[in-house]
């Protein structure tokens, strides 16, 4: 009964106050929690959101830089690769084109030893030859000369003025060739009757052998050029002197010569033995002489001296042969030759 009298006694004591009671839950149930915790959760995403998007940037910013940092490491390592490639092959090209003038020059000191060897050979055979004429007519004059009579002694005068003149002329291709090789040699064209020139030319070698063959002489064009009188007649005589030299005995020599205003044109052309093809390289070379010449008496100078006066006058050189069908020389040179600078006219 106890029990019961307390149980209503509370009883009676919450309804009493249940109106406060529920007016107060009323008011908890319609507090706003429930949109501010959204407003924090919304405010705690935007937060997170954006502190993910600034992890994503950094870590794209860290991506790019070190891409970037790669790259140019290796376009500088490429970079240095392609000078050091670059610097290597330019030291390769320097180092064959040392080693090309090397060879060259091994070359060319070879080319003149052989040249020293072949001037010793020539020296001593083509020197000794005149040498021992003009000797032993000397001394068949010394010894027998008072007893002789005109003819004989005039003969045997001859015979060494012939010797001497020819050694003269050998030592003037050798100097020549020298000077030409040196730069010292140099053309001093005045104008020339270029016709007189060449008509004084053949008469005087129609003389010097004896009017063995006929030389055909045929001008036209300008009378009057710039060319080097003296030059000129090296190439004409020693072209001349070869076709006499190496032509039957009566068979025609032609010298055609064609002179305009920019071009004078030499042709020179026999019937005698010919150039074998095989000795057409060497033909300009100094000391080198034809392999079938047989008995003819030659010094390998004139064609060299002959392309080095060409070389100096801007001329160039032709030649059309084969054995036993005789040759043709055709030679160019420009018909106002420039004048050399003073002191090149002094040298």
């Amino acid at each position: 009964s106890r029990d019961i009298a307390v149980t209503l006694q509370h009883a009676r004591l919450i309804a009493k106050h249940k109106p406060l009671v529920d007016s107060f839950v009323a008011r908890i149930l319609d507090a706003p929690v429930a949109s501010g915790a959204m407003r924090v959760e919304a405010a705690y995403s935007n937060a997170y959101r954006k502190a993910l998007d600034a992890t994503t940037n950094r870590q794209r910013a860290f991506f790019v830089l070190a891409f970037l940092i790669a790259v140019l490491f290796l376009t500088d390592v490429i970079l240095r690769v392609q000078r050091t490639n670059a610097a290597l092959a330019t030291a390769t090209k320097e180092l064959r084109r040392a080693n090309a003038a090397l060879a060259l020059e091994r070359e060319k000191e070879r080319e003149l030893g052989e040249l020293k060897t072949r001037f010793v050979a020539m020296t001593t055979h083509e020197f000794r030859t005149p040498l021992s004429a003009i000797l032993s007519s000397g001394e068949l004059l010394s010894t027998y000369g008072a007893s002789w009579d005109r003819e004989r002694t005039a003969s045997h005068l001859e015979r060494i003025h012939a010797s001497a003149r020819h050694m003269g002329q050998m030592l003037e291709e050798i100097l020549l060739i020298g000077r030409a090789e040196a730069g010292a040699l140099k053309p001093l064209p005045p104008l020339i009757e270029l016709d007189a020139v060449c008509r004084r030319l053949v008469s005087t070698l129609d003389e010097a052998f004896g009017k063995s063959h006929p030389i055909r002489f045929e001008f036209s064009g300008e009378a009057s050029v710039g060319l080097d009188e003296r030059l000129l007649t090296h190439v004409l005589t020693n072209l001349l002197e070869n076709a006499l030299k190496y032509s039957p005995r009566g068979s025609e020599i032609l010298l055609k010569v064609e002179a305009t205003d920019t071009e004078c044109r030499f042709v020179v052309k026999d019937s005698g033995i010919g150039i074998a093809e095989a000795d057409m390289p060497h033909l300009f070379t100094s000391f080198e002489g034809g392999r079938n010449v047989g008995y003819v008496t030659a010094s390998g100078l004139g064609l060299a001296v002959v392309r080095r006066v060409l070389d100096v006058q801007g001329g160039t050189i032709d030649v059309k042969s084969s054995l036993g069908q005789g040759s043709e020389f055709t030679v160019k040179l420009p018909s106002q030759v420039p004048d050399p600078e003073p002191e090149a006219r002094a040298s």
